[in-house]
């Protein structure tokens, strides 16, 4: 449940950025969580089956979009004005860099 919090705050903090408000961002975040909770009976049946398929796609199919992301994430406004200060995001994406490195 933190997980779709965060996803939905870090968004909100992005698009923010760019001027566009989190009430807009709200309808796109939503339909986003209503289509992954669709996902979810068949991740069960494969957790109890003991079966991972790669039907949808690998972790590495998502290597690019999560080095995007933290591109993204740094070069923001909102990343840029924390820099410096407690809780700033910059040892984040250190550690996500190295990550998906």
């Amino acid at each position: 449940m933190w997980n779709i919090l965060n996803g939905f705050l870090h968004g909100a903090a992005l698009l923010g950025a760019a001027r566009i408000s989190a009430s807009a961002f709200l309808p796109f975040a939503t339909r986003a969580v209503e289509t992954v909770s669709g996902w979810l009976p068949g991740y069960a049946r494969q957790m109890d089956d003991g079966t991972y398929p790669a039907l949808d796609a690998t972790v590495g199919t998502h290597l690019a979009a999560m080095r995007n992301l933290v591109t993204e994430s740094e070069a923001s406004a909102w990343a840029r004005s924390c820099r410096g200060s407690p809780g700033a995001p910059s040892p984040t994406g250190t550690a996500a860099r190295a990550t998906l490195r």
